[in-house]
């Protein structure tokens, strides 16, 4: 085999392989698979463990990802909402009406937990 076709082989194994975890087939099944491809039952045992590692390390950088965005999300409610209430709160000085903003503190307060848990469970 040369370079090109070995490594388009490799690709394609791979491919088949992370395809396989996540159809949620089991390791056995995996290993034989891969070795009617061809490779012997330690390579097959070594492309499955680097395809688990690899699905393991892009899921948590995905959920990292998401977890940022939230978070973003949850402090930027809860500063409009210190904002607004701040900017209310200083035009009723005296005795006038200010509008304290729940609904953003409260939405805030969600998105940011719901942040640090996907964070939490990225690892």
């Amino acid at each position: 085999m040369n370079t090109v076709t070995t490594e388009a082989f490799v690709a394609r194994l791979y491919e088949k392989t992370v395809k396989s975890i996540i159809a949620g087939k089991n390791d056995s099944y995996i290993i034989n698979e891969l070795e009617t491809e061809g490779l012997s039952q330690e390579l097959a045992r070594m492309l499955l463990k680097k395809s688990k590692s690899q699905i393991k390390r892009v899921r948590g950088k995905a959920y990292r990802e998401v977890a940022v965005e939230y978070l973003l999300k949850g402090i930027g409610l809860i500063v409009l909402g210190a904002i607004i209430t701040g900017i209310t709160y200083s035009l009723a000085r005296g005795g006038g009406v200010y509008v304290v903003t729940t609904g953003l503190f409260a939405g805030g307060g969600i998105y940011t937990i719901i942040g640090i848990g996907k964070f939490l469970s990225s690892f």
